[in-house]
């Protein structure tokens, strides 16, 4: 009987060419979840510059709060001058008022004691 022909043959021939084919598997594309194809110093890598880029991210933050409490400091400290203008404005404003409520009310009782004179 000739091999090629023989059932039992091609069977062990058919079931060798599995088991070659069975070790030129890629896992990745068989789990995509696990990428082993990749050395573990990529995924080292791969870890070191996220970790660069939350420093960088962490750095900025800091330079953030830290100019934002500057320009809170100077806010505060323009408001409390504002402040004091405003109070010496309003002060000035209402000396003045006052000023001339008094003259106008002179002026008022001058008219009234004319008025009486004539009257």
């Amino acid at each position: 009987m000739n091999n090629a022909n023989n059932p039992n043959n091609a069977n062990q021939a058919n079931k060798e060419h599995h088991a070659h084919n069975a070790h030129n598997v890629n896992p990745a594309k068989d789990n995509p979840h696990k990428d082993s194809s990749k050395p573990a110093e990529l995924n080292e890598q791969a870890l070191l510059k996220r970790l660069d880029e939350f420093g960088q991210l962490d750095a900025k933050e800091q330079r953030l709060r830290a100019q934002i409490e500057k320009l809170n400091a100077q806010i505060k400290s323009t408001t409390i001058a504002y402040e004091k203008k405003i109070k010496g404005i309003t002060l000035a404003y209402e000396k003045m008022h006052s000023k001339q409520l008094l003259k106008a009310k002179t002026l008022c009782d001058e008219l009234d004691n004319l008025q009486k004179r004539r009257g």
